[in-house]
């Protein structure tokens, strides 16, 4: 690879990754014939004009990103006349007048009045940009994009030296700010060169035949399998001092599949924990530190606001080795962990915490406890850079990060990450003044959000790139992945804020869908120009989503490669490939003993998720494994299901058939006995409802038109009568004993129907028909109790009815038997027939102690499973690619 320049020039990049690309690359190339050189002066264009303005001890200072952002959020705050506007975001209003004043001045756009005054939004513009700029003014500052015009005029000054030579790198485009500061440099007589070449001025065309860039243009199913090839490709071409880039038109979506397929193929031994081998690839572009766990739980327990937590957060904290004395402490806050969450479900106050179990006899969480407590009784305003202290010596206290334990190298860099975060914090005393810890906890939040962090790695041959990132790099091999239509070129966005007429006049970027295409066809060009191997590829389904090649590739045709065009390094492929495979029995059964089998309890759930899958019962009604989560805040569907239930309980049990249904009805007085119904269950109810009134008063209106609802389906019926309850019931299956719990039994005319309510989805009585059945409840309730017919009652707004299977009689409703000719029965006696001979085979499975991993519906029973960890389902099928096969469930 040719060198920019030699180490005499100034080297000015387009951005930060490029210096350090370059740098690496001079250095490789110096290493190879010499033992010592100079080192080269290459920066980032816009680090040089920061650190040549400072040098040269100028009146007026530049904001930071961070401070400018902020003042253009206070200006809009406070601007009476944005009412009009309805702002929805501060934020993003603010972001997008920033970046609106940064086009401006690097496009030199007129800023007079009568320009500005053809939106609401441009004028409000035009009124937030007058303030800001006299709030530059009053204290002496400069605006980021004002600082290369400042540079230019402190050059002509001769305050700031001229360079001799400079070579801009990476450059796509000219901005006429900075067109207009390189003529003058020319003027000076400063050499001006450009690497890899310099930006088009006139409108550039990619190649139309396919032999003028050497490489493919591969269509793959989806990003997975894409992503897979590529990393395969890799290794095929990877030598040593050859360097490979590949460029990602969406990072965001790639960026976790990347991960994971370049390690498995490039370094197959990090599979394994303890090697801790390093793959040889850098990805350009980091994620927020907020989304590391360290930093995210530490402004969770910052943020709280009372006394009062969510157990959910209280849970994290006990569990986190980054509080207080962890390394110590451990086994007695897993402890109280297990207690909090089964007693205080949902919240649990600082109180409750104090007087937690032998809390004195773990110095480093009881002293945890009383930091928290003194954090969140401090009140009044201080500037941010006090708080910033403030916060960073209460969580030293907390003995936060370390928790008596080292530090990884990675935890350490986001440590510093996070106090580079309060120092950010600390530099808006100016902007802010004082403010509430409030206030302080959601500016330092915003600024984690959006400090990108990157580990500190050594550079690799291999580059995982963004479209941008890549300018001015130039390898020996380049894959771009993700070229479908709705990613190159990405869709238009103009700034809101400039009118359209002033971005169409100056050629702002994305002011135009042509404007947009020919930047990325500018882009495109300069990839294929950056080896003399360019692969190219895209998905042909997202998420379902059927995908076009771009609109930029349409010289060129797409096609399908085999799948097994690239070998594959990953371990378990090579296991399956070189091994011979071993036959071995499978003894993996273990039978209920006959002591066990007296301690033995459950109800159709037993059956139910044998059906679903044999190891689930096993682990769960044999193991005893419970997942023990925080409940959440608001009712779920199960307290709601729980709620109707007790309502139609209590009502029965008082009024016991149809005719004195017909009674209340005739009378008047149904509404009020449906009331006060609801309001006898939902006061027994209350711990639901702690604090929240006004959402109790619209469940009870819920409720109320619900059950009304109900009542009305039921008046319509024929003469019933409501036999029983709640009815508990014991039934044995082949030695397993269930305890069993009917709803509701019907007496219609000569005959019994078993009812269960369902608040939910609607159940398929189809599935009784099956060789599994899923829904074993209302089938198992025919075998232990005389019953001429078996009914779901779906109470749900809207779609109130009964649902089920029975004699065939006009009395009882919802009967929906399907003919023999189409797989049913030939009558109720068959039916129940065929449920005791499969739920005798589900329970002798399940006692002769099955627990393969066979889940009946894999998608819908997969995704609700509480046990993905112990079975390592998701494992085999990312073993196969996705494809569920016999051989993978056994």
């Amino acid at each position: 690879m040719p060198s920019p320049v030699d180490t005499s020039t100034l080297v000015l990049t387009v951005n930060v990754r490029l210096a350090r690309w370059l740098t690496l690359q001079h250095n490789c190339n110096q290493s190879a014939s010499q033992k010592v050189w100079d080192t080269p002066s290459i920066i980032p264009f816009d680090a040089w004009l920061k650190e040549t303005w400072i040098a040269s001890w100028p009146r007026q200072h530049v904001l930071s990103s961070l401070q400018s952002k902020k003042l253009w959020e206070r200006i809009i705050q406070d601007d009476v006349q944005s009412e009009r506007l309805d702002i929805m975001h501060l934020q993003g209003a603010a972001q997008d007048a920033a970046k609106a004043y940064e086009l401006t001045q690097q496009y030199e756009v007129a800023d007079k009045p009568d320009l500005f005054n053809l939106s609401e939004e441009a004028t409000a513009y035009y009124r937030w940009q007058t303030q800001y700029r006299e709030r530059l003014r009053r204290w002496d500052a400069l605006d980021a994009a004002e600082l290369l015009p400042a540079v230019q005029k402190s050059m002509q000054a001769g305050t700031i030296p001229v360079p001799v030579a400079i070579t801009f790198a990476g450059f796509d485009e000219i901005t006429p700010q900075l067109n207009r500061f390189i003529l003058y440099l020319k003027t000076r007589n400063v050499k001006i060169s450009w690497y890899p070449a310099e930006p088009a001025t006139s409108e550039k065309v990619l190649p139309e035949k396919k032999d003028q860039w050497k490489g493919e243009f591969r269509r793959y199913p989806d990003p997975q399998t894409e992503v897979i090839e590529c990393a395969r490709w890799i290794r095929s071409v990877m030598q040593p001092g050859k360097t490979i880039g590949i460029v990602v038109t969406e990072m965001d979506g790639y960026r976790a599949m990347l991960v994971r397929e370049l390690k498995a193929e490039l370094a197959p031994e990090s599979v394994y924990c303890w090697q801790g081998k390093e793959a040889p690839f850098n990805i350009s572009l980091g994620t927020s530190l907020a989304q590391e766990r360290m930093v995210d739980l530490a402004l969770e327990l910052l943020a709280c606001s009372n006394h009062v937590f969510s157990t959910l957060i209280v849970s994290q904290i006990l569990r986190s080795p980054y509080f207080a004395d962890w390394a110590k402490e451990e086994s007695a806050r897993l402890k109280w962990d297990l207690i909090l969450r089964l007693h205080h479900p949902v919240r649990v106050t600082l109180n409750q915490l104090l007087k937690l179990k032998n809390l004195q006899e773990n110095p480093g969480f009881s002293s945890f406890l009383y930091k928290w407590k003194n954090w969140l009784d401090s009140k009044g305003a201080r500037r941010p850079s006090d708080w910033g202290k403030a916060i960073a010596r209460l969580l030293h206290e907390m003995n936060w990060p370390r928790g008596g334990r080292g530090l990884s190298s990675r935890e350490f860099q986001i440590h510093d990450a996070w106090n580079e975060c309060l120092d950010e914090l600390a530099t808006l005393d100016g902007v802010l003044g004082k403010i509430d810890r409030t206030t302080a906890m959601n500016t330092l939040t915003h600024i984690v959000r959006e400090k990108i962090f990157q580990p500190k790695t050594r550079e690799e041959p291999i580059q995982v790139v963004g479209l941008l990132e890549s300018a001015g790099m130039q390898f020996d091999h380049v894959w771009i992945l993700g070229c479908h239509a709705d990613a190159l070129p990405p869709h238009n966005d103009p700034n809101p804020y400039i009118p359209f007429t002033l971005q169409r006049q100056h050629n702002l970027p994305h002011c135009t869908p042509n404007r947009t295409l020919q930047f990325y066809e500018t882009i495109l060009l300069r990839l294929l120009k950056s080896s003399t191997d360019v692969q190219i590829s895209f998905p042909a389904l997202i998420e379902d989503r059927e995908n076009l090649p771009s609109p930029l590739l349409s010289p060129w045709n797409e096609w399908d490669p085999p799948s097994n065009e690239f070998t594959s390094y990953r371990l378990i492929d090579q296991f399956q490939e070189h091994s011979i495979l071993e036959e071995m029995a499978d003894r993996s059964w273990i039978r209920v003993n006959p002591e066990e089998l007296e301690n033995l309890r459950g109800g159709h759930a037993v059956l139910k998720h044998q059906a679903e899958c044999p190891f689930r019962a096993f682990a769960l009604h044999r193991l005893k494994i419970r997942d023990i989560q925080p409940k959440e805040v608001d009712m779920d569907a199960l307290a709601r299901g729980n709620l109707v239930h007790a309502i139609l309980e209590r009502f029965w049990r008082e009024v016991k058939t149809k005719q004195a249904l017909d009674r209340l009805a005739d009378d008047g007085i149904l509404p009020e006995v449906i009331q006060t119904q609801v309001d006898v269950v939902l006061s027994a109810n209350q711990n639901l409802f702690s604090g929240q009134d006004e959402f109790k008063k619209l469940e009870r209106q819920r409720l109320v038109n619900l059950v009304k609802e109900w009542l009305a389906l039921e008046q319509a019926r024929e003469d019933f009568e409501v036999l029983s309850t709640e009815t508990p019931v014991e039934f044995s299956l082949d030695k397993l004993h269930l305890r069993l719990k009917i709803d509701r039994v019907d007496r219609i005319g000569k005959h019994l129907a078993l009812i269960d309510y369902k608040t939910g989805k609607e159940f398929p009585v189809t599935g009784w028909y099956n060789e599994r059945i899923r829904e074993p409840q209302l089938p198992l309730y025919c075998l232990a109790h005389p019953a001429d017919a078996t009914l779901f009652a779906r109470v749900s707004k809207g779609k109130c009815g009964f649902k089920g299977m029975g004699i065939d009689t006009p009395d009882i409703p919802g009967i929906k038997n399907k003919s023999p000719g189409k797989g049913g029965f030939e009558d109720w006696d068959q039916s129940k027939a065929f449920w005791k001979t499969r739920l005798q085979a589900a329970a002798a499975q399940f006692l002769e102690g099955a627990t393969g991993i066979d889940p009946l519906d894999k998608p819908s029973v997969c995704d609700h499973c509480e046990l993905p960890t112990l079975c390592r389902k998701a494992e085999l099928l990312h073993s196969t690619g996705g494809e569920e096969s016999d051989e993978a469930e056994e």
